[in-house]
């Protein structure tokens, strides 16, 4: 931040602090929240100088940044990522430190999980209210992707079923890539666990993708149906 001062603000990587007196359940919800946010912060390492999020739990903000945008948004039930936001359509860079780390607390509990999540689904809304832009374009285009591959899922799937005759193993092609890829990233994680390899397969990517989407469609209704976002 001294060698450049257009930088408003650093985000430290994200890690899970580990929890040893976990029961199995909640182990397992650990080991899968885990890897879904590790499997995200790899994504921010491919380009570190243009971070789009400074996390909650740990970043470092400019004064001068900060009050140049009248500090938070207090209607934001995501103020990072609208704080992100805003110092990058005011022209402030937001940079990854990728040697920082910050050890963050995460529900283990399905329920509070479930809340986080649709919260989270809910913040996009702060990438509806504004138009496409350097700033925003990177958020914008995430969505729509996601909601994209969703509706591919859930149409693909039907018709694998309906016309099983019709099946190539060449259509696996694509999810042998896809692993591969999550093989590659898992280098980029703070700490690896055998179990990550199970869970960078295609079925478990599958089963993760369906949660995380039907949580973003819950916030999507409740936006609709005009319901007070709340934490």
């Amino acid at each position: 931040m001294e060698q450049d001062p257009y930088i408003g603000a650093l985000s430290a990587r994200e890690g899970i602090k580990e929890y040893p007196n976990a029961t199995l359940k909640q182990r397992l919800v650990y080991r899968v929240v885990r890897y879904q946010r590790y499997l995200w912060d790899t994504f921010r390492m491919e380009n570190p100088a243009d971070a789009v999020v400074m996390v909650g739990p740990g970043a470092m903000l400019r004064t001068e940044a900060i009050m140049a945008i009248d500090g938070w948004r207090n209607d934001s039930i995501t103020e990072d990522n609208a704080l992100s936001l805003d110092l990058r359509e005011a022209g402030w860079r937001t940079v990854l430190g990728r040697k920082c780390y910050v050890w963050s607390d995460s529900p283990l509990d399905l329920r509070p999980l479930w809340q986080q999540r649709v919260r989270w689904g809910r913040g996009t809304e702060d990438y509806a209210k504004r138009g496409w832009s350097r700033a925003t374009w990177k958020g914008k285009a995430l969505a729509w992707y996601q909601w994209a591959l969703l509706a591919w899922v859930l149409t693909i799937v039907p018709f694998e079923i309906i016309n099983e005759a019709y099946f190539t193993p060449m259509w696996l092609l694509p999810l042998a890539v896809i692993y591969a890829d999550r093989l590659w990233r898992l280098r980029f994680f703070p700490t690896f666990k055998a179990l990550d390899l199970l869970l960078a397969s295609p079925p478990c990517e599958l089963a993760m993708f369906a949660a995380w989407q039907s949580a973003i469609i819950a916030g999507a209704i409740q936006r609709w149906r005009k319901i007070e976002r709340k934490w």
